[in-house]
């Protein structure tokens, strides 16, 4: 039957169909009909081959498009196809042609597996930085003097700078730009911190928790208290070298108290299939302490139930800056309790491979800033070994290794 607006009106999906593709065809126009789907939307089509292939192009909605425009736009299409072109592939050139850099990096964040917070700074690289800059262009247009002039306006903030350069260049490797002028732009240097608490600071962080749960601290002619789930989750960060997500997203059924582990899904170290490893979260005796002094809320899954039902504890930021007033570590970050953590473990002897598994880390590289103090270890080991050696050697008394057997 020919395609009219009455017919098209009349069209229905047909009972018993589940979700195959219908489509009326126009008995006058080969190719051209009007594809009826399972809600009642209705669009106009045009069928055809090309390099072999079938192809189905959408001409439009039906509706906003009459059917006399819908079959011009089949007749023009179909001439193109005799032409030998391929209409639909000739579309989506037109509109990769026409994509902006923030197009590709907003296309870029959708389509990768990310952690919220991760996905929140790319998200927020581009709102702050990327767009304003770069997002008009195109990706061929950009050149290495834009991306220079580009990390040059964030020489303040390096971090940021080197996270924004690699979710540009990732976008622009995306969008096939041949000799991506991001490579032949350095990355800016981070400054990487080595900040550890030794036994004193750790001694005057534990005061400043006992005080700032109990009766509070006065910082500044004010009494600061904090609340007991900021003080357990600040003692689990240094028991465990967990990440501060990690924490404060436990839920009961992640905690195994008999194997005195946690294990969770959602963390940071990703698979290669981009799908979230298991990462378990070993639970020495003070971790084991912390938990079991934790108020239970029948039918609350948190461990750190937040102020609003249902929702666990947001943010420790507050509460570490009366922690830090209180024990006058003012340069010390929560992050860097997972750094003494590890570096307590180095110290002790442990190996890079043992403290890069306490910490999660996916990779040996990520636990290569903890190899001096490990390094320190082996060498005050092997002063040992070689002493007791030397002086079997010559004959004196004194304290002697004994090597298993």
């Amino acid at each position: 039957m020919k395609l009219t607006k009455r017919a098209c009106e009349a069209a229905k999906y047909p009972d018993g169909a589940g979700n195959k593709r219908h489509v009326v065809w126009d008995t006058e126009l080969r190719g051209f009909g009007l594809r009826v789907y399972p809600t009642g939307a209705k669009s106009f089509v045009f069928s055809y081959r090309a390099n072999g292939r079938k192809r189905l192009r959408t001409l439009g909605p039906f509706g906003p498009l009459t059917v006399h425009e819908a079959r011009r736009r089949a007749e023009k299409a179909r001439v193109e196809v005799a032409d030998g072109k391929d209409p639909v592939q000739e579309a989506r050139k037109r509109r990769e042609a026409t994509k902006t850099v923030r197009d590709q990096v907003e296309e870029y964040i959708n389509d990768q597996t990310l952690k919220e917070s991760t996905e929140k700074t790319y998200r927020g690289l581009l709102e702050k930085h990327i767009g304003p800059r770069l997002g008009h262009l195109t990706p061929s247009a950009v050149t290495d003097d834009d991306v220079r002039r580009f990390m040059k306006a964030m020489d303040d903030i390096p971090y940021q700078a080197n996270r924004a350069r690699f979710l540009l260049g990732a976008a622009l490797r995306r969008a096939k730009v041949v000799n991506n002028p991001v490579d032949d732009v350095a990355a800016r240097p981070e400054p990487r911190r080595e900040r550890y608490l030794g036994p004193d600071e750790l001694s005057r962080l534990g005061d400043a928790l006992r005080r700032l749960e109990g009766d509070g601290v006065v910082i500044n002619g004010r009494t600061r208290r904090i609340p007991w789930q900021a003080a357990a989750a600040l003692r689990l960060l240094i028991f465990t070298g967990a990440r501060t997500g990690e924490i404060l997203k436990l839920r009961w059924e992640h905690i195994d108290l008999d194997r005195q582990v946690a294990t969770i899904s959602d963390h940071k170290t990703k698979t290669t299939t981009r799908h979230a490893a298991p990462r378990r979260i070993i639970l020495p005796k003070p971790a084991i302490e912390v938990l079991e002094g934790i108020p239970k809320t029948e039918g609350d899954e948190w461990v750190f139930p937040g102020r609003k039902p249902g929702m666990h504890f947001f943010s420790l930021h507050r509460s570490w800056r009366w922690v830090r007033a209180a024990t006058e570590l003012e340069d010390v970050r929560i992050h860097d309790l997972r750094h003494s953590h590890a570096s307590w473990g180095a110290s002790s002897g442990l190996s890079l491979l043992i403290v890069g598994q306490l910490l999660g880390h996916s990779s040996p590289s990520a636990t290569q800033r903890y190899a001096h103090l490990w390094k320190d270890k082996l060498v005050e080991a092997a002063e040992s070994v070689a002493s007791g050696i030397s002086a079997a050697m010559e004959g004196k008394s004194g304290d002697v290794v004994e090597f298993p057997s």
